[in-house]
């Protein structure tokens, strides 16, 4: 018995839940939200009247404004996919003529009723000062300006009417998103790992114009890893080489997710330079680069690295060598010139602002075409070893049969010894002890992949072959490798602080986690969940945060409730799935929302075990 340890009980579980229609509304709201910022980068002043009303009835309402849309939305097919096919097109408000057509409309109903000389003018007003209010942080001033501009009658007009016609054009937006399949029908799809991309699985990008002062001049939106090609190609797609070309995808996927707002991003020379891809053998390259690089970004210390670039940065030149800031490398003068058809002219004293922070162009091209430097030796060359690369998949369990990643819920719990229970249906403790321990082996006992291997093998031994799993037990452990075969039979009962009482032995929520660790093929004492946090949370997130991201090994603790075990990350849903012990279920695997807690309104955090796992000294040698 753990006296620290206050386990997750039914009542516990039965935190409220969001509905598949909450959640379509919320991303609907977003969505409408997107477009509304778009309208007001679009110059038209019909179109910033419209966008700007929507996001000054935002501020006033708390948001309910754009909600109410959004509702609208969800009511039109109440049973169809939401989410960036309605944003793609949103985004494009500004440049299909929908701008033109917000004005045309609320000019003839203005000029119905006597004030269509009028409208253009005051539409520029409304615009003026909506926007004005609504990027205003004082809510008493903001509000006062809007009453200011409301009575005004025509400026409250132009502002009224334009938000029922930009509702009306979302409406046909998003009939338009549904009825273009462009997803090829593609569904959700199971993954081990892209703890990353299921972020922003498309990128919007706003295009500028430099010369103008980075004016807006319109935005597209791309698939993610189409995105990171593009970038490749307007960064260092004309140097050729694909090392180069991978080393700038995962520095430019990383850079990315540490900038992006909303899956939004500017290209210009200020943020990353996009290009629209061609057929170009160039282009080529630089989709194989994200192909092959995909879903990897830089960490350090667990958190995405926001990498920095550019071509070179000169700070001294002798007879033989230009010396550069980056890594402080030297690059032979001949090589330079050899290279004046490819390279753009290199000059001295390059190192103006951040200049010479990160990786550079053309001295990883040095690298890569003269030293024979792969893309990852370019990263550590210029980045060193605390920046490490992430893995898209890490590992994948559904290569060994029986692996698969799924919801076992419904399994009934087993109230029989396992040493009585599997030999009458056809198997053996050996048979479940071997399986588990082969498959750790084969996917790596000491690594990550074998912890998660041996939680996974567990569970679906037991659910695939009989429909069962470990009952819950509290202060129940058995920190060996194999299986305790006692497990499932009736046992002194043990009461919890909150008075459920349990009869058949197993696993605790902890305790299930401690064994996983040491039968993936490491040296680990039984932790509780207060045990857990004092150990890892050092390296560790709020799971609250919507940068939190964990990945399959690491654990979801409360500190003095309940711990998962991350299994695996389902990209098209934003879920993770977690193994875990519970009073409800007993031992099973089930999907888990990426930030929310598992403990009503205690704190739960991410434990990041990279330390753990990346220690030798941790791995058992005996397994």
């Amino acid at each position: 018995m753990y006296d620290d340890e206050e386990e997750i009980f039914e009542d516990e579980l039965a935190q409220p839940q969001k509905t598949e229609k909450q959640r379509n509304d919320e991303n609907n709201a977003k969505n409408v939200r997107n477009a509304a910022e778009v309208a007001i980068a679009s110059k038209n002043p019909y179109a910033m009247a419209a966008g700007t009303a929507v996001k000054a009835a935002d501020k006033i309402t708390g948001g309910k404004a754009s909600e109410a849309i959004g509702k609208n939305m969800s009511r039109v097919n109440k049973h169809a996919p939401l989410g960036r096919k309605v944003q793609r097109h949103s985004n494009k408000l500004a440049e299909s003529g929908a701008s033109d057509a917000i004005g045309k409309a609320a000019s003839m109903k203005n000029a119905g009723k006597g004030g269509g000389s009028t409208a253009n003018s005051t539409s520029s007003n409304a615009a003026s000062t909506a926007s004005n209010f609504a990027s205003s942080n004082d809510d008493t001033k903001g509000k006062a300006t809007v009453v200011k501009a409301l009575k005004n009658p025509v400026t409250r007009k132009i502002i009224l009417l334009s938000l029922p016609i930009l509702a009306v054009l979302f409406l046909i937006l998003y009939v338009a998103a549904i009825l273009e399949d462009d997803d090829g029908g593609s569904g959700s799809s199971m993954a081990t790992g892209g703890y990353y991309d299921m972020r922003c699985p498309e990128v919007t990008v706003i295009f500028t114009d430099k010369s103008k002062g980075y004016e807006v001049t319109g935005s597209d939106t791309y698939p993610l890893e189409e995105y990171i090609a593009g970038v490749i190609g307007g960064e260092v797609g004309y140097l050729g080489n694909l090392e180069l070309d991978k080393e700038l995808a995962i520095a430019a996927r990383s850079y990315f997710f540490a900038v992006e707002n909303d899956c939004t991003i500017e290209s210009s020379d200020r943020k990353q330079v996009f290009k629209k891809l061609t057929d170009y053998w160039t282009d080529q390259l630089a989709r194989q680069a994200a192909e092959e690089t995909k879903g990897q970004v830089l960490l350090k210390d667990n958190q995405i690295f926001l990498s920095e670039y550019d071509a070179f940065c000169s700070i001294a030149v002798d007879d033989n060598y230009y010396t550069i800031k980056q890594a402080n490398q030297k690059i032979p003068r001949s090589w330079v010139d050899s290279q004046r058809g490819i390279i753009d002219e290199w000059k001295q004293g390059t190192c103006a602002g951040n200049h010479g922070r990160g990786l550079s162009q053309f001295g990883g091209l040095y690298l890569a075409t003269e030293k024979g430097y792969t893309y990852d030796q370019l990263l550590s060359f210029y980045l060193g070893d605390e920046v490490t690369i992430s893995s898209e998949n890490g590992f994948s369990l559904t290569e060994i049969p029986g692996l698969e990643i799924k919801n076992t819920t419904n399994s009934s719990n087993l109230h029989e010894k396992l040493t009585t229970y599997l030999p009458a249906n056809g198997s053996s403790i050996n048979e479940l002890n071997t399986f588990i321990k082969n498959n750790v082996k084969e996917n790596g006992a000491g690594t990550r992949e074998g912890v998660v291997t041996a939680a996974v093998s567990l569970i679906n031994y037991l659910y695939d072959g009989f429909g069962v799993s470990l009952p819950y037990y509290w202060g129940g452990q058995y920190q060996y490798v194999g299986v305790n075969p006692s497990f499932g039979g009736i046992t002194s009962p043990s009461t919890t602080p909150g008075g459920y009482v349990y009869n058949y032995s197993g696993f605790d929520c902890s305790g299930f986690a401690s064994w996983a660790i040491k039968n993936g093929g490491y040296n680990f004492a039984r932790h509780t969940t207060s045990k857990f946090h004092a150990a890892f949370a050092e390296n560790s997130c709020n799971i609250a945060d919507s940068n939190c991201i964990g990945q399959p090994g690491d654990l979801i603790n409360s500190e003095s409730c309940h711990v998962q075990m991350i299994v695996s990350v389902d990209e098209a849903s934003g879920k993770y799935y977690v193994a875990e012990s519970t009073g409800s279920y007993g031992l099973i695997m089930r999907p888990w929302n990426m930030h929310t807690s598992n403990c009503g309104n205690k704190e739960t955090r991410i434990l990041h075990m990279d330390s753990f796992y990346n220690n030798q000294a941790n791995i058992d040698t005996n397994y």
